[in-house]
């Protein structure tokens, strides 16, 4: 089966790619038409050809096996490249595990950001409604506070002290009273009433 290979040549000063031959080996003669009633051997044209279209300086051609150590990939070449090929998978491989890591640390920062946030609107909410109560609570005390004072003398005075008085009279009131009573028993020859008796 015939084999294709290129073999690189040095570099000359105006050439802007390396040059190259083509190499043709394992390649079998075949006899060909060349005129009328004529036959001969070729296999120049086709594998000539070919090499111009790809930009050769020329073609070499063997019927036996020939290697080209430039193109031999030896078993410590190989061995190398696998090698390095591994440390390149390794390290995609813990880049991407890496990668993998931090993405779901980013998921997990951004749902517990979430969560805090939810949290932080429940406690807003609820101290805004806290405060809305308050100020219910302050508006009814005001307005029980208006009320009480309209009924104690305006709202120059206190609500409180005005009630303390008041309750106060009230004692007095209630202790001239029981006194009157008890002049009253005494003149007219009556017992005092006990505290068992109920007072008046």
């Amino acid at each position: 089966m015939t084999r294709l290979q290129i073999l690189e040549l040095p570099m000359g000063a105006d050439d802007e790619r390396p040059p190259f031959v083509l190499v043709v080996d394992e390649y079998t003669v075949q006899r060909v038409m060349t005129g009328a009633g004529q036959s001969g051997l070729s296999f120049v044209a086709p594998i000539d050809t070919a090499a111009r279209e790809i930009g050769a300086r020329g073609t070499l051609v063997f019927a036996e096996t020939v290697e080209i150590p430039a193109n031999d990939v030896s078993a410590e070449f190989r061995e190398g490249l696998r090698e390095a090929l591994g440390e390149m998978y390794e390290t995609a491989r813990r880049s991407l595990s890496k990668s993998e890591t931090l993405g779901h640390t980013l998921l997990q920062r951004a749902e517990n950001a979430e969560g805090r946030s939810h949290a932080m609107e429940v406690q807003r909410d609820r101290a805004v409604g806290r405060a809305e109560q308050a100020e219910a609570g302050r508006l009814a005390a005001d307005k029980m506070l208006r009320a009480v004072c309209e009924v104690f003398g305006g709202p120059h005075q206190d609500p409180v002290v005005k009630a303390r008085e008041t309750l106060a009279r009230a004692k007095a009131a209630e202790a001239k009273l029981q006194k009157f009573a008890e002049e009253q028993q005494r003149e007219e020859g009556r017992p005092e009433p006990s505290d068992e008796d109920g007072g008046l």
